[in-house]
């Protein structure tokens, strides 16, 4: 599977054949990155992904998919900028779980401000903004968080 590449519904990010946990553990403790999202993470890390969605109706339900098959604990807040498309009534639906929280503004206020809303509602330790138009991969995010694990980084921007 390409590293772009979307997952099947239900399909879960598994190591390539011939490759045993031990071997990925030690490859991990070398400072290795996987393009499946395995990472050393704390045991109580919790990442925020905050999601600025503006008629994303499109995108938004994929790029959710994509967040929850990563290898660290998340939380996904999803603020709805006033989307005219159908957008509001998708999330609506896929409201509910534990991990996703959906929050809409009744008119277009700008990516800004949407940004402003999940902040407020973010818990996590760290907090990534993920768009939901799917240009950044989430499998990128063990990437972007090493530095801050590691205590070299206060922000990281990729």
């Amino acid at each position: 599977m390409a590293e772009d590449e979307p997952l099947a519904p239900g399909e879960e990010l598994r190591p390539p054949a011939g490759h045993a946990p031990e071997e990925l553990q030690q490859a991990m403790q070398a400072g290795a990155t996987w393009p499946w999202s395995i990472c050393p993470v704390p045991d109580d890390l919790r990442l925020s992904v905050v999601v600025p969605v503006y008629n994303e109706m499109q995108t938004v339900e994929e790029i959710i998919r994509r967040i929850r098959a990563v290898a660290v604990p998340t939380e996904i807040i999803v603020v709805d900028d006033g989307s005219t498309d159908g957008t509001g009534e998708l999330l609506d639906a896929m409201a509910g779980g534990k991990d996703l929280r959906v929050f809409r503004h009744e008119r277009n206020r700008g990516k800004g401000a949407a940004l402003r809303t999940a902040f407020a509602q973010a818990t996590g330790q760290i907090v990534i903004i993920q768009d939901a138009d799917l240009e950044y991969n989430p499998r990128e995010y063990c990437r972007l968080i090493q530095p801050i694990i590691e205590g070299v980084a206060d922000v990281v921007y990729g």
